[in-house]
């Protein structure tokens, strides 16, 4: 990975590329890589009730990445919609020193 890093920077300095771009490349291959040997470990286990194991987890963790709202949360989203809308708006800049006036005033 080092010395990966190091042709990429290499690269990235005669060629002018996108340092970020090369570094998502290698992320991508990174992660094709990991699903790629999956792949191939899954298709050599022949324990039927090894494989519905893993696939009770696997569908556990899919159902856990939905977050159930609350109203509040809803209506808390919805205030923000309209806000947004409606162009009430602070940059952060502006937040960022509201909030050192409001910490120097304690």
């Amino acid at each position: 990975m080092v010395c990966q890093l190091k042709l990429f920077s290499y690269l990235g300095r005669k060629y002018q590329i996108n340092l970020r771009y090369l570094d998502k490349i290698i992320k991508m291959n990174t992660l094709e890589k990991v699903r790629s040997e999956l792949i191939q470990k899954l298709q050599s286990i022949n324990s039927q009730e090894f494989l519905e194991a893993l696939d009770k987890i696997i569908t556990v963790n899919q159902k856990n990445d939905i977050v159930d709202l609350s109203n509040e949360q809803i209506a808390m989203l919805e205030m923000s919609e309209k806000d947004e809308k409606e162009g009430n708006l602070i940059s952060q800049d502006a937040m960022n020193q509201r909030n050192l006036e409001w910490l120097q005033g304690m």
